[in-house]
């Protein structure tokens, strides 16, 4: 998971326990592709549980899923689950 680490003072982090910005949610590149899609199934799945945990959770949506807007390239298992529901990658 790729993580900032802002000032607990900053206003954007108000009321997030871990004084952190949530970017992005990684995994290797030599996962297997299965794995991947697995991984973005649960990730969706469990969506509130992610939110509980940290509010900028609710950013990731299908919609906000691009791949233009990371340098790191995206897992062919990901890439599947997200087209699949609707991303215009």
């Amino acid at each position: 998971m790729g993580v900032a680490q802002p000032s607990r003072e900053d206003p954007a982090h108000a009321g997030d326990a871990s004084g952190q910005r949530l970017h992005d949610l990684h995994i290797g590149a030599l996962t297997p592709k299965e794995w991947g899609l697995r991984w973005a199934l649960a990730s969706n799945a469990t969506k509130p549980d992610l939110v509980a945990v940290h509010k900028d959770a609710s950013s990731f949506t299908v919609e906000n899923q691009v791949t233009a807007n990371s340098p790191i390239p995206w897992h062919p298992g990901a890439v599947k689950f997200f087209k699949e529901h609707g991303a215009k990658m």
